[in-house]
């Protein structure tokens, strides 16, 4: 058959408790009704750590990072979802990373000591004005706009 097989569940949101029979692997960060980590994507930045050997490539801590920085809203306490979990997955990312092979870009930061860093504000200002930027929702067709960030 050419169906997928869940085999795995990573949310954090309510377990809907869907493919019992063949999903055995459920990390649900959800708790008394309420979640345990602003983003889901801290959950597999927990997981990069344990199989991904260090330092990670550059697309996946600036692919991973940027979702946490906007699910929680560049960790902003004020809003009431942001977690330590969140704030470790965002501090390993950013020290654990290969900076030296991301392109050039306004969120990255040359620091005096040769070192490379990423500036967390400028990333989530740049992904947040993108959400709202008329030319990429322009750029993607209805089917795949319906899907964006569909949850079930």
């Amino acid at each position: 058959s050419d169906s997928l097989i869940i085999t795995e569940i990573v949310d954090h949101h309510e377990d809907k408790e869907k493919y019992k029979d063949t999903c055995k692997i459920r990390n649900i960060a959800f708790d008394n009704g309420h979640a345990l980590v602003a983003s889901a994507t801290t959950l597999v930045a927990e997981r990069l750590q344990e199989y991904l050997p260090q330092p990670y490539p550059s697309f996946i801590g600036i692919l991973l990072l940027g979702v946490i920085l906007l699910d929680s809203v560049n960790l902003d306490e004020s809003i009431g979802k942001v977690t330590q979990r969140d704030r470790d997955a965002v501090t390993d990312l950013i020290s654990h990373t290969d900076w030296s092979e991301a392109m050039p870009s306004s969120f990255i930061e040359y620091q005096d000591n040769g070192g490379i860093s990423i500036d967390t504000n400028e990333l989530f200002k740049k992904l947040q004005q993108s959400k709202y930027d008329p030319k990429f929702w322009a750029s993607m067709s209805i089917t795949r706009t319906l899907h964006y960030d569909y949850k079930e």
